[in-house]
């Protein structure tokens, strides 16, 4: 192949939909609702802080005629766009529960933390904050927050500050590339407070001074015999003025047990024990910060690449099974399959695809890191009835293949052909507008 477009496909939100005929589930407020009106019920955050997004669910029960309980979900950019989304349902369904909250955390890996509503409030409140520094609009939906927006955020600092560590992964960290990936990823988003927490330290000079936000693609760690530092060699990428610009970086990291923090972690420690006296002693040592912090960073050469270059780096085997569909159009979706029950429903071009994603995080503690391993696949359906099956790995695309096998769709399919390509191959298609995935790999092939 000559021609060298192509995108990543990210975790978290990226323009996920609830999906198909999720509307009819809804209903809508007249008017804002009134907090003297609610009774708080329960509500979670994500464990996934360090990703730089956080997702919260809450529920809450109306005292007054008309609607009795409300779910509300909001996605949170910890860095850049603060408040980002929201969606609230009345009375809502278990699917359209469950469909809504996958479209929001489907694709973070994420572990679920009970929070109080002072909790709640106080991180509500810090998204829209970011959201207002850096002139962000908020989301559509006002009349199912606005009261939120008029509730005083209460929480003291010694409470925000172990918030903010619930909200971080909920084990200790695995080994040095972990911490480095994640040291690496939050550096990149210049995270004075991720990497606080990574570092120990209250000051931290940034790795990447001269340049904007940066999307982390791929990373390389290399650790000495003793574990002491770390060589790693780190694929990221940026918008320059509507350019889009790709670097290799090789940064090495040095890692150590700071005095200083491991009395603050002693101390915080003993607080998750009193905040959380039935959780386990590692997840109580995991909330109190990282045994193992970065106490030294530096880049050692930075240069930027072409697409090109970064195209082969980023370029991965890809296994694709196509199938004739021969059941109602647009039938298969969110419950079709044990694995498309926590998929993220996204429209395409022609069709619409569900993104079946890892559910946990741990692609990011091997030492070769790539943001596309917490994607497990894709099922595409076509506007041709072509159900088409993607992954990166063969063990993820016979899991995804038994899946189908394993479902009442399954009599509904007729296997076409089976491929393994050295490149990936499926958001070309996806791109291309085409129908026909055999059609289209004829039209590469002539070329």
């Amino acid at each position: 192949m000559t021609e060298f477009k192509f995108r990543v496909l990210p975790g978290g939100l990226q323009d996920a939909s609830p999906g198909q005929d999720e509307k009819q589930y809804e209903k809508k407020l007249e008017y804002p609702v009134r907090r003297d009106a609610l009774r708080f019920c329960r509500g979670w955050v994500t464990d996934t802080r360090l990703m730089g997004v956080v997702c919260m669910g809450l529920e809450w029960e109306n005292t007054e005629p008309g609607w009795e309980r409300m779910h509300q979900y909001f996605y949170f950019d910890a860095i850049e766009f603060g408040f980002d989304r929201f969606e609230y349902l009345l009375d809502g369904t278990e699917p359209a529960r469950t469909r809504t909250e996958n479209s929001f955390i489907g694709g973070l890996g994420a572990e679920k933390i009970a929070v109080t509503e002072n909790q709640a409030v106080h991180l509500f409140h810090e998204a829209v904050r970011i959201s207002r520094r850096h002139q962000v609009m908020l989301p559509e939906g006002r009349e199912g927050y606005d009261f939120l927006l008029r509730s005083a955020d209460e929480l003291s600092e010694k409470d925000r500050l172990l918030l903010f560590r619930m909200t971080c992964v909920r084990h200790m960290m695995r080994n040095r590339a972990e911490l480095a990936n994640y040291y690496i990823m939050r550096a990149c988003e210049h995270d004075e407070e991720g990497l606080r927490y990574l570092s120990g330290a209250e000051e931290n000079s940034a790795l990447f001074p001269g340049l904007p936000l940066q999307s982390f693609y791929q990373n390389e760690v290399e650790t000495d015999p003793y574990g002491e530092t770390a060589l790693c060699r780190a694929l990221t990428g940026y918008d320059d003025n509507g350019i889009y610009r790709y670097r290799l970086h090789v940064i090495r990291l040095t890692f150590g047990r700071e005095p200083a923090a491991g009395g603050m972690s002693a101390d915080i420690r003993r607080a998750f024990r009193e905040l959380l006296p039935d959780a386990s002693d590692d997840v109580t040592r995991a909330m109190a910060g990282p045994d193992m912090v970065v106490t030294g960073a530096e880049v050692v050469s930075s240069m930027e690449i072409s697409d090109q270059e970064a195209y082969l780096n980023l370029s991965h085997k890809e296994y694709v099974t196509v199938y004739r569909y021969n059941g109602i159009p647009n039938a298969f979706g969110i419950d079709s399959t044990e694995l498309t029950k926590r998929a993220m429903y996204i429209d395409e071009e022609d069709g619409y695809s569900l993104m079946i994603y890892h559910q946990d995080n741990n692609h990011v503690a091997k030492k070769s890191y790539h943001l596309y391993d917490d994607l497990m696949g894709i099922y595409h359906i076509t506007g041709s009835g072509q159900l088409i099956l993607s992954a990166s790995t063969y063990r993820d695309s016979v899991t995804m293949e038994l899946n189908l096998v394993a479902s009442p769709v399954n009599s509904q399919l007729t296997m076409e052909k089976a491929y393994v390509f050295n490149e990936p191959v499926m958001n070309m298609f996806l791109e291309s507008g085409e129908s026909d995935f055999n059609a289209f790999l004829e039209q590469i092939i002539q070329k």
